[in-house]
């Protein structure tokens, strides 16, 4: 099952500070979000623009692998982030097998 996770601002962020100015546990959640990546669980991932949040898309088992994922992250545990998990049903894209080419020649029948 593929996951969208929103990434934003914990309890313990810091005011007035982007994502990389919150220290120790935004490096810790970089290492945990890469070693997530390399294992093959994380597709995609990083911060939006305006570096308030951020976002991943998750391959998992089910919806408490994802929870599961959020509570192990290290910046999670030390309250600066806060994941918000949805499931993804994808109807355009790479994992449905429908795009690009594929989408024109169906819509133009």
């Amino acid at each position: 099952m593929r996951v969208l996770v929103r990434i934003d601002p914990g309890p313990r962020w810091l005011p007035g500070r982007d994502v990389w100015g919150q220290g120790s546990a935004v490096r810790a959640h970089l290492t945990y979000m890469r070693d997530r990546f390399d294992a093959g669980v994380l597709l995609v991932g990083g911060p939006l623009r305006h570096g308030m949040a951020g976002m991943a898309l998750l391959e998992v088992a089910d919806l408490g692998a994802a929870r599961a994922f959020a509570a192990a992250d290290p910046a999670v545990a030390a309250g600066v982030l806060v994941y918000e998990v949805a499931e993804v049903l994808p109807f355009f894209g790479a994992f449905s097998g429908v795009g690009g080419r594929a989408v024109k020649a169906e819509a133009s029948r």
